[in-house]
Protein backbone atom coordinates (compact mmCIF):
# COMPACT_ATOMS: atom_id res chain seq x y z
CA UNK A 1 0.00 0.00 0.00
CA UNK A 2 0.90 3.58 -0.91
CA UNK A 3 2.93 5.89 2.37
CA UNK A 4 3.78 9.10 2.78
CA UNK A 5 7.24 8.16 3.05
CA UNK A 6 7.07 6.95 -0.52
CA UNK A 7 6.31 9.77 -1.94
CA UNK A 8 9.62 11.89 -0.08
CA UNK A 9 12.12 10.96 -2.63
CA UNK A 10 10.25 13.11 -5.00
CA UNK A 11 9.63 15.80 -2.53
CA UNK A 12 13.07 17.79 -3.51
CA UNK A 13 12.22 18.39 -7.17
CA UNK A 14 8.20 19.08 -6.08
CA UNK A 15 9.29 22.00 -3.72
CA UNK A 16 11.55 23.39 -6.30
CA UNK A 17 8.78 23.44 -9.35
CA UNK A 18 6.76 25.00 -6.73
CA UNK A 19 8.98 27.77 -5.59
CA UNK A 20 10.12 28.46 -9.36
CA UNK A 21 6.25 28.51 -10.58
CA UNK A 22 5.80 30.91 -7.64
CA UNK A 23 7.97 33.21 -8.55
CA UNK A 24 6.60 33.55 -11.85
CA UNK A 25 2.96 33.95 -11.76
CA UNK A 26 1.18 34.30 -15.14
CA UNK A 27 -2.45 35.06 -16.28
CA UNK A 28 -4.80 33.24 -17.94
CA UNK A 29 -4.22 32.02 -21.29
CA UNK A 30 -0.34 33.34 -20.24
CA UNK A 31 1.32 30.75 -18.54
CA UNK A 32 3.83 30.25 -21.16
CA UNK A 33 6.66 29.69 -18.46
CA UNK A 34 4.73 27.66 -16.05
CA UNK A 35 3.79 25.31 -19.22
CA UNK A 36 7.13 25.34 -20.36
CA UNK A 37 8.21 23.81 -17.31
CA UNK A 38 5.40 21.29 -17.40
CA UNK A 39 5.92 20.00 -20.57
CA UNK A 40 10.23 19.76 -19.83
CA UNK A 41 9.53 17.78 -16.84
CA UNK A 42 6.65 15.70 -18.40
CA UNK A 43 9.61 14.76 -21.02
CA UNK A 44 12.14 14.26 -18.53
CA UNK A 45 9.29 11.15 -17.24
CA UNK A 46 9.30 9.69 -20.55
CA UNK A 47 6.02 11.27 -21.71
CA UNK A 48 4.69 13.07 -24.49
CA UNK A 49 3.43 16.17 -23.77
CA UNK A 50 0.62 17.60 -26.64
CA UNK A 51 1.19 21.43 -25.75
CA UNK A 52 -0.14 25.07 -27.00
CA UNK A 53 -4.01 23.96 -26.39
CA UNK A 54 -5.80 27.06 -25.47
CA UNK A 55 -2.48 29.14 -25.83
CA UNK A 56 -0.78 27.57 -22.71
CA UNK A 57 -2.53 24.11 -21.92
CA UNK A 58 -0.34 21.06 -21.44
CA UNK A 59 -1.76 17.20 -21.68
CA UNK A 60 -0.02 14.12 -21.65
CA UNK A 61 -1.51 10.37 -21.04
CA UNK A 62 0.25 7.75 -18.99
CA UNK A 63 -0.58 3.71 -20.43
CA UNK A 64 0.36 1.01 -18.25
CA UNK A 65 0.20 -0.80 -20.79
CA UNK A 66 -2.61 -3.11 -19.45
CA UNK A 67 -6.40 -2.77 -20.70
CA UNK A 68 -7.93 -0.52 -18.47
CA UNK A 69 -9.94 2.36 -17.42
CA UNK A 70 -8.14 6.14 -17.92
CA UNK A 71 -8.27 8.83 -15.13
CA UNK A 72 -8.20 12.14 -15.80
CA UNK A 73 -6.02 14.38 -13.17
CA UNK A 74 -6.67 18.33 -13.41
CA UNK A 75 -3.84 21.33 -12.47
CA UNK A 76 -4.47 24.79 -12.77
CA UNK A 77 -2.27 27.24 -13.69
CA UNK A 78 -2.71 30.52 -13.92
CA UNK A 79 -2.18 34.07 -11.41
CA UNK A 80 -4.14 36.76 -9.72
CA UNK A 81 -3.53 40.29 -10.38
CA UNK A 82 -2.47 41.13 -6.87
CA UNK A 83 0.72 42.26 -5.54
CA UNK A 84 2.67 39.66 -2.89
CA UNK A 85 2.73 40.32 0.56
CA UNK A 86 2.72 36.96 2.04
CA UNK A 87 6.41 37.07 3.41
CA UNK A 88 7.14 33.58 2.22
CA UNK A 89 11.76 33.81 1.29
CA UNK A 90 10.18 32.84 -2.98
CA UNK A 91 7.90 35.95 -3.44
CA UNK A 92 6.58 36.78 -6.85
CA UNK A 93 9.15 38.61 -8.71
CA UNK A 94 6.61 39.93 -11.27
CA UNK A 95 4.90 43.19 -10.15
CA UNK A 96 1.09 43.34 -9.39
CA UNK A 97 1.00 39.38 -10.02
CA UNK A 98 0.74 36.87 -7.46
CA UNK A 99 -0.10 32.82 -6.84
CA UNK A 100 -3.17 33.92 -4.65
CA UNK A 101 -4.83 31.16 -4.97
CA UNK A 102 -2.43 28.21 -4.88
CA UNK A 103 -2.57 27.16 -8.55
CA UNK A 104 1.60 26.77 -8.18
CA UNK A 105 0.98 24.31 -5.38
CA UNK A 106 -1.45 22.65 -7.42
CA UNK A 107 0.98 22.19 -10.96
CA UNK A 108 3.62 20.90 -8.67
CA UNK A 109 1.94 18.40 -7.06
CA UNK A 110 0.53 17.15 -10.27
CA UNK A 111 4.15 16.84 -11.39
CA UNK A 112 5.47 15.28 -8.61
CA UNK A 113 2.16 12.57 -9.14
CA UNK A 114 3.39 12.40 -13.03
CA UNK A 115 6.26 11.39 -12.42
CA UNK A 116 5.79 8.77 -9.70
CA UNK A 117 3.60 7.15 -12.05
CA UNK A 118 5.35 6.71 -14.49
CA UNK A 119 7.91 4.70 -12.68
CA UNK A 120 5.24 2.56 -11.21
CA UNK A 121 3.20 1.68 -13.95
CA UNK A 122 3.25 -1.68 -12.79
CA UNK A 123 1.28 -0.60 -9.85
CA UNK A 124 -1.83 0.18 -12.42
CA UNK A 125 -3.89 -0.70 -15.10
CA UNK A 126 -5.31 1.64 -17.90
CA UNK A 127 -4.07 5.08 -18.68
CA UNK A 128 -3.54 8.52 -16.33
CA UNK A 129 -4.71 11.42 -18.09
CA UNK A 130 -2.48 14.99 -17.05
CA UNK A 131 -4.05 17.74 -17.81
CA UNK A 132 -2.33 21.08 -17.14
CA UNK A 133 -5.35 23.86 -17.28
CA UNK A 134 -4.82 27.55 -18.31
CA UNK A 135 -7.64 30.57 -17.34
CA UNK A 136 -9.07 28.72 -14.28
CA UNK A 137 -9.63 32.21 -12.79
CA UNK A 138 -11.12 33.26 -15.98
CA UNK A 139 -9.84 35.61 -19.11
CA UNK A 140 -7.88 38.61 -17.77
CA UNK A 141 -9.55 42.00 -19.40
CA UNK A 142 -6.96 42.85 -21.64
CA UNK A 143 -6.77 38.78 -22.86
CA UNK A 144 -10.75 38.70 -23.39
CA UNK A 145 -11.13 39.82 -26.71
CA UNK A 146 -8.04 38.18 -28.34
CA UNK A 147 -9.14 34.38 -26.63
CA UNK A 148 -12.80 35.14 -27.50
CA UNK A 149 -11.11 35.79 -31.62
CA UNK A 150 -8.79 32.46 -31.09
CA UNK A 151 -12.31 30.56 -29.64
CA UNK A 152 -10.90 30.06 -26.68
CA UNK A 153 -13.83 29.08 -24.55
CA UNK A 154 -16.94 31.06 -23.50
CA UNK A 155 -15.52 31.14 -19.74
CA UNK A 156 -11.93 29.82 -18.89
CA UNK A 157 -9.74 27.01 -19.71
CA UNK A 158 -12.04 24.14 -18.71
CA UNK A 159 -14.47 24.14 -21.19
CA UNK A 160 -11.97 25.08 -24.49
CA UNK A 161 -10.13 21.97 -23.01
CA UNK A 162 -13.03 19.96 -23.01
CA UNK A 163 -13.84 20.88 -26.84
CA UNK A 164 -10.04 20.11 -27.63
CA UNK A 165 -11.01 16.56 -26.93
CA UNK A 166 -9.19 16.12 -23.47
CA UNK A 167 -12.37 14.48 -22.04
CA UNK A 168 -12.25 11.72 -24.83
CA UNK A 169 -12.00 8.38 -23.42
CA UNK A 170 -12.25 9.69 -19.67
CA UNK A 171 -14.16 7.46 -17.55
CA UNK A 172 -13.33 9.73 -14.08
CA UNK A 173 -11.71 12.87 -13.07
CA UNK A 174 -9.99 13.87 -10.15
CA UNK A 175 -8.60 17.32 -8.82
CA UNK A 176 -7.04 19.23 -5.82
CA UNK A 177 -7.34 22.65 -4.93
CA UNK A 178 -5.53 23.76 -1.75
CA UNK A 179 -7.73 24.97 1.09
CA UNK A 180 -6.58 27.88 3.75
CA UNK A 181 -9.17 26.63 6.40
CA UNK A 182 -7.83 23.84 6.71
CA UNK A 183 -4.41 22.72 8.49
CA UNK A 184 -1.83 20.50 7.22
CA UNK A 185 -2.16 17.16 6.73
CA UNK A 186 -5.86 17.19 6.67
CA UNK A 187 -8.22 16.56 3.31
CA UNK A 188 -12.22 17.84 3.02
CA UNK A 189 -14.95 16.50 0.18
CA UNK A 190 -18.49 17.60 -0.42
CA UNK A 191 -20.47 14.21 -1.15
CA UNK A 192 -21.79 15.54 -3.93
CA UNK A 193 -22.72 19.51 -4.16
CA UNK A 194 -19.17 21.34 -3.68
CA UNK A 195 -18.97 24.77 -5.80
CA UNK A 196 -21.73 26.82 -6.98
CA UNK A 197 -22.26 28.65 -10.14
CA UNK A 198 -21.29 31.98 -10.31
CA UNK A 199 -22.66 34.42 -12.98
CA UNK A 200 -21.75 38.33 -12.98
CA UNK A 201 -24.44 40.80 -12.99
CA UNK A 202 -24.41 44.77 -14.28
CA UNK A 203 -26.73 47.26 -13.25
CA UNK A 204 -27.45 50.20 -15.12
CA UNK A 205 -30.01 53.48 -14.14
CA UNK A 206 -29.68 56.18 -16.69
CA UNK A 207 -31.79 59.06 -16.06
CA UNK A 208 -31.31 63.15 -17.29
CA UNK A 209 -29.03 64.43 -14.12
CA UNK A 210 -28.79 67.49 -13.47
CA UNK A 211 -27.65 69.87 -11.49
CA UNK A 212 -26.92 69.18 -7.58
CA UNK A 213 -28.44 72.55 -6.44
CA UNK A 214 -31.85 71.71 -8.23
CA UNK A 215 -32.91 67.74 -7.29
CA UNK A 216 -36.34 69.23 -8.68
CA UNK A 217 -35.38 69.41 -12.06
CA UNK A 218 -33.76 66.09 -12.91
CA UNK A 219 -34.59 62.57 -12.69
CA UNK A 220 -32.25 61.29 -9.11
CA UNK A 221 -30.81 58.32 -9.96
CA UNK A 222 -29.15 58.37 -6.47
CA UNK A 223 -32.68 57.46 -4.86
CA UNK A 224 -32.80 55.03 -7.25
CA UNK A 225 -29.87 53.73 -6.70
CA UNK A 226 -30.92 53.48 -2.87
CA UNK A 227 -34.12 51.50 -4.00
CA UNK A 228 -32.61 49.35 -6.65
CA UNK A 229 -29.63 47.74 -3.34
CA UNK A 230 -32.80 47.28 -1.54
CA UNK A 231 -34.87 45.21 -3.95
CA UNK A 232 -31.46 43.47 -4.93
CA UNK A 233 -30.29 42.42 -1.15
CA UNK A 234 -34.09 41.57 -0.70
CA UNK A 235 -34.35 39.04 -3.52
CA UNK A 236 -32.39 35.83 -1.57
CA UNK A 237 -33.85 36.23 1.22
CA UNK A 238 -37.52 36.57 0.33
CA UNK A 239 -37.91 35.10 -2.58
CA UNK A 240 -36.16 31.60 -2.20
CA UNK A 241 -35.69 29.48 0.68
CA UNK A 242 -33.16 29.74 2.68
CA UNK A 243 -32.21 26.11 1.91
CA UNK A 244 -31.88 27.38 -1.66
CA UNK A 245 -27.98 28.52 -1.72
CA UNK A 246 -28.69 31.54 -3.12
CA UNK A 247 -26.29 34.76 -2.69
CA UNK A 248 -26.90 38.29 -4.28
CA UNK A 249 -24.25 40.83 -4.08
CA UNK A 250 -23.23 44.09 -5.18
CA UNK A 251 -19.50 44.78 -5.56
CA UNK A 252 -19.13 48.01 -7.07
CA UNK A 253 -20.74 51.38 -7.64
CA UNK A 254 -19.46 53.88 -9.88
CA UNK A 255 -20.78 57.58 -11.08
CA UNK A 256 -19.00 58.11 -13.93
CA UNK A 257 -18.44 61.51 -14.18
CA UNK A 258 -20.21 62.67 -11.53
CA UNK A 259 -19.05 64.99 -8.55
CA UNK A 260 -20.50 66.82 -5.49
CA UNK A 261 -22.61 68.81 -7.01
CA UNK A 262 -24.01 66.60 -10.26
CA UNK A 263 -26.64 64.49 -10.11
CA UNK A 264 -25.32 62.16 -12.11
CA UNK A 265 -27.11 60.74 -15.39
CA UNK A 266 -25.79 57.23 -15.02
CA UNK A 267 -25.07 54.74 -12.22
CA UNK A 268 -23.26 51.46 -12.76
CA UNK A 269 -23.34 48.52 -10.18
CA UNK A 270 -21.94 45.46 -10.73
CA UNK A 271 -21.97 42.05 -8.29
CA UNK A 272 -22.34 38.46 -8.40
CA UNK A 273 -24.80 35.68 -7.96
CA UNK A 274 -24.13 32.68 -6.77
CA UNK A 275 -26.17 29.65 -6.66
CA UNK A 276 -25.89 25.59 -7.35
CA UNK A 277 -30.24 24.88 -8.27
CA UNK A 278 -30.13 25.77 -12.37
CA UNK A 279 -34.20 26.96 -11.91
CA UNK A 280 -32.89 29.49 -9.23
CA UNK A 281 -30.09 30.28 -11.14
CA UNK A 282 -32.30 31.82 -13.81
CA UNK A 283 -35.48 32.87 -11.48
CA UNK A 284 -33.00 35.34 -10.00
CA UNK A 285 -32.06 36.86 -12.96
CA UNK A 286 -35.89 37.44 -14.12
CA UNK A 287 -36.45 39.21 -10.84
CA UNK A 288 -33.70 41.21 -11.19
CA UNK A 289 -35.04 42.20 -14.29
CA UNK A 290 -38.80 42.95 -13.51
CA UNK A 291 -37.69 44.23 -9.83
CA UNK A 292 -34.74 46.77 -10.75
CA UNK A 293 -36.67 48.21 -13.58
CA UNK A 294 -39.77 48.98 -11.35
CA UNK A 295 -37.66 50.46 -8.74
CA UNK A 296 -35.64 53.21 -10.78
CA UNK A 297 -39.22 53.68 -12.83
CA UNK A 298 -40.71 55.23 -9.23
CA UNK A 299 -37.92 58.07 -9.44
CA UNK A 300 -38.32 58.60 -13.50
CA UNK A 301 -35.47 56.85 -14.31
CA UNK A 302 -34.44 53.28 -16.13
CA UNK A 303 -32.36 50.36 -15.09
CA UNK A 304 -31.52 47.58 -17.02
CA UNK A 305 -29.93 44.02 -15.87
CA UNK A 306 -26.68 42.55 -17.90
CA UNK A 307 -25.88 39.24 -17.10
CA UNK A 308 -22.56 37.66 -18.02
CA UNK A 309 -23.19 33.85 -17.08
CA UNK A 310 -20.20 32.37 -15.28
CA UNK A 311 -19.26 28.46 -14.22
CA UNK A 312 -21.98 26.28 -13.99
CA UNK A 313 -21.42 24.89 -10.33
CA UNK A 314 -19.26 21.81 -9.33
CA UNK A 315 -21.20 18.80 -8.49
CA UNK A 316 -18.73 15.74 -7.04
CA UNK A 317 -19.71 12.09 -8.12
CA UNK A 318 -20.95 10.18 -4.82
CA UNK A 319 -18.89 7.08 -5.48
CA UNK A 320 -15.89 9.29 -6.69
CA UNK A 321 -16.18 11.26 -3.56
CA UNK A 322 -16.20 8.59 -1.34
CA UNK A 323 -12.99 7.02 -3.08
CA UNK A 324 -11.40 9.92 -2.50
CA UNK A 325 -11.95 9.88 1.40
CA UNK A 326 -11.00 6.22 1.49
CA UNK A 327 -7.56 6.79 -0.19
CA UNK A 328 -7.44 9.99 2.71
CA UNK A 329 -8.28 7.84 5.72
CA UNK A 330 -5.41 5.16 4.39
CA UNK A 331 -2.68 8.07 4.02
CA UNK A 332 -3.46 10.89 5.94
CA UNK A 333 -5.79 9.01 8.97
CA UNK A 334 -9.35 9.22 9.05
CA UNK A 335 -9.37 11.87 12.22
CA UNK A 336 -7.65 14.50 9.47
CA UNK A 337 -10.42 13.54 6.47
CA UNK A 338 -13.90 15.48 6.60
CA UNK A 339 -17.13 15.52 4.92
CA UNK A 340 -18.14 19.01 4.37
CA UNK A 341 -21.77 19.30 4.77
CA UNK A 342 -22.17 22.83 3.81
CA UNK A 343 -20.96 23.36 0.02
CA UNK A 344 -18.68 26.46 -0.63
CA UNK A 345 -20.18 29.59 -2.53
CA UNK A 346 -17.01 29.95 -4.57
CA UNK A 347 -16.33 29.27 -8.18
CA UNK A 348 -14.35 27.11 -9.97
CA UNK A 349 -14.22 25.59 -13.70
CA UNK A 350 -13.42 21.99 -12.80
CA UNK A 351 -17.14 21.60 -12.85
CA UNK A 352 -17.11 21.16 -16.77
CA UNK A 353 -14.89 17.79 -16.82
CA UNK A 354 -17.60 16.15 -14.25
CA UNK A 355 -20.15 17.05 -16.48
CA UNK A 356 -18.50 14.84 -18.89
CA UNK A 357 -17.06 11.72 -16.29
CA UNK A 358 -17.62 11.17 -12.93
CA UNK A 359 -15.62 13.31 -10.74
CA UNK A 360 -14.58 15.05 -7.61
CA UNK A 361 -12.65 18.00 -6.41
CA UNK A 362 -11.26 17.55 -3.23
CA UNK A 363 -9.66 20.41 -0.45
CA UNK A 364 -6.52 19.85 0.85
CA UNK A 365 -5.14 22.10 4.31
CA UNK A 366 -2.43 24.02 3.45
CA UNK A 367 -2.26 26.05 6.66
CA UNK A 368 0.86 24.98 8.83
CA UNK A 369 -0.55 23.77 12.61
CA UNK A 370 -0.71 27.10 14.84
CA UNK A 371 -0.56 29.21 11.96
CA UNK A 372 -2.99 32.49 11.23
CA UNK A 373 -5.74 31.50 8.82
CA UNK A 374 -5.64 33.70 5.31
CA UNK A 375 -8.52 33.23 2.65
CA UNK A 376 -7.34 32.57 -1.00
CA UNK A 377 -7.28 35.64 -2.99
CA UNK A 378 -5.11 37.53 -0.27
CA UNK A 379 -2.21 39.73 -1.30
CA UNK A 380 -1.08 37.82 2.20
CA UNK A 381 -2.11 34.33 1.18
CA UNK A 382 0.37 31.86 0.95
CA UNK A 383 0.60 27.20 1.09
CA UNK A 384 2.18 25.46 3.98
CA UNK A 385 5.24 23.55 1.40
CA UNK A 386 4.83 20.86 3.97
CA UNK A 387 1.19 20.75 2.92
CA UNK A 388 1.99 19.51 -1.11
CA UNK A 389 3.67 16.31 -0.14
CA UNK A 390 0.06 14.90 0.97
CA UNK A 391 -1.54 16.23 -2.14
CA UNK A 392 0.91 14.45 -4.47
CA UNK A 393 0.10 11.30 -1.98
CA UNK A 394 -3.68 12.19 -2.61
CA UNK A 395 -3.07 12.11 -6.92
CA UNK A 396 -0.87 9.06 -7.04
CA UNK A 397 -3.39 7.31 -4.52
CA UNK A 398 -6.82 7.89 -6.18
CA UNK A 399 -5.30 6.48 -9.03
CA UNK A 400 -3.96 3.61 -8.19
CA UNK A 401 -7.41 2.93 -6.36
CA UNK A 402 -9.41 3.90 -9.75
CA UNK A 403 -7.51 2.04 -11.73
CA UNK A 404 -7.13 -1.15 -10.22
Amino acid sequence: MLTLHDIQPYMDEVLSSFKTIHRHPEPGFCEVKTSALVAEKLREYGLAPETGLMLTGVTATLDSGKPGKTLLLRADMDALPLTEDSGVDYPSEIPGMMHACGHDSHVAMLLGAARYLSEHKDAFTGRVRFVFQPAEEGKTPDMKEKAEALGLGVHGGADGLIALGVMEGVDGCFAIHVNTMGETGTLALCHTEAMAAADHMEIRISGSGGHGSAPDHADDTLSALATVIEVVQSIPAREFSALDRCVVNIGTIETPGSRFNIIPAKVVLTGTVRTYDPAVREKVFELLAARVSAAAAIFGCKAEVIRERGYDAVINDRAMSGLGSEVAAKLLGERNVDYIDHPDMGSEDVGYFFQKAPGALAWLGCTAKGGKVIPLHSPFMHVDPEALQYGVAMHVGFAMEFLK
